[in-house]
């Protein structure tokens, strides 16, 4: 939106909004499925010496907030030639026109581990990021779990990376692990908001009012209550007689 001001500067205000289609993981069984990727490289100016790594995970399907349990296992000869892994969630975007594409890569989640041969991590989380769009020919999202390993000396990293799908349903065998938390946010949001208070009925007037007022009763009887004033009697009394 833009304010026209006139022999003066406009303002322009924007408003960001996702749009993302329905995207059932249970439609695909391979979504539940275990996934491992496996890559090996040759060190040395002849390449004498070999290494290879693995990375697994628990299925490919996943959602958004969920947390991705990842596995790697380096082979032996690997000992002493590997100085750290970097672990990361990679996003690729590629967008296609006519005579022009446009590929954006982005990092969602990154962590960093030492050289040991063998490795489990409890999970990177997914942030809040859009489905894949497998109807879409435009915009084709990816998503993959990539570990970095840095090898020593002059040698070049190399990478291992397992492609995941990130849907908006989520898997039947993951339901019971996120109802808890569900039920957790209900509640402290439930918590959070404060009673509400019911009106209730206020009592009749007392016998004495009835008798130096006969018709004062009568006509408060129509009422099922009435607000409670400072003064109320005598406010009560110059209400309905006039």
């Amino acid at each position: 939106m833009t304010l026209d001001k006139p022999h003066k500067f406009d303002h322009t205000y924007k408003v960001a909004f996702t749009v993302a289609s329905i995207l059932d993981l249970n439609a695909d069984p391979r979504m539940a499925q275990p996934v491992q990727s496996t890559a090996s490289k040759t060190l040395g100016v002849f390449g004498s010496k070999e290494i290879s790594a693995s990375v697994a995970l628990p299925k490919m399907g996943y959602v958004a907030g969920e947390y991705i349990p990842i596995d790697i296992c380096m082979s032996e000869n690997s000992a002493g030639k590997i100085d750290g892994i970097k672990l990361k969630i990679i996003q690729s975007i590629v967008f296609d026109a006519e005579c022009k594409t446009k590929c954006v890569t982005t990092t969602l989640a990154e962590t960093h581990l030492s050289g040991q041969l063998s490795y489990h991590v409890d999970g990177l989380r997914l942030p809040a990021v859009p489905p894949v769009l497998p109807t879409c020919s435009n915009i084709r999202i990816n998503y993959s779990v990539d570990a970095e390993f840095v090898t020593s000396g002059m040698s070049f990293n190399y990478d291992v990376s397992c492609p995941i799908v990130i849907g908006t349903v989520p898997l039947r065998s993951q339901f019971s692990q996120m109802l808890p938390q569900a039920a957790q946010q209900s509640a402290h949001a439930a918590a959070s908001v404060p009673p509400v208070v019911q009106p209730t009925a206020h009592p009749m007037l007392p016998d004495s009012m009835s008798e130096e007022y006969p018709d004062l009763r009568k006509r408060t009887a129509l009422l099922s209550f009435y607000p409670d004033y400072p003064n109320s009697y005598c406010f009560r009394f110059i209400f309905f007689c006039f």
